[in-house]
């Protein structure tokens, strides 16, 4: 098992070390209840191999959940998980990065697209 680190630890040492970076995402869970039209939801914390300097680059964010990378932020950098945040928080940044700007099929590479990040 993974330990959550600070957005300050996360951000120092060498940009070519390989860092867990935490992500959120959500699972729909299945059953009974999907069947009667009643959603339901888990939120979940996995965590994503990426070398630090990228992380730097496109994800960096503050202890508050702002972002603070020195290039342009990856199309799901809002997915990244500061640990002072609540399951309310957790839910808006969810929603922030599903349904806050149209996605394009190149931004998923399981969608058949490849993503090339820019920068």
């Amino acid at each position: 098992m993974y330990r959550l680190e600070t957005p300050e630890e996360l951000e120092s040492g060498d940009p070519e070390e390989v860092i867990n970076v935490p992500m959120i995402f959500t699972v729909e869970k299945m059953g009974i209840k999907r069947l009667l039209g009643k959603r339901e939801t888990e939120r979940k914390i996995t965590f994503r191999k990426m070398k630090r300097g990228h992380y730097r680059a496109h994800y960096a964010k503050d202890a508050s959940g702002n972002y603070i990378g020195t290039k342009k932020a990856a199309f799901d950098a809002g997915l990244v998980y500061v640990h002072t945040a609540t399951a309310n928080d957790m839910d808006a940044q969810i929603n922030a990065v599903a349904f806050g700007k149209e996605h394009h099929g190149s931004s998923f590479p399981s969608a058949g697209g490849t993503y090339v990040p820019s920068g």
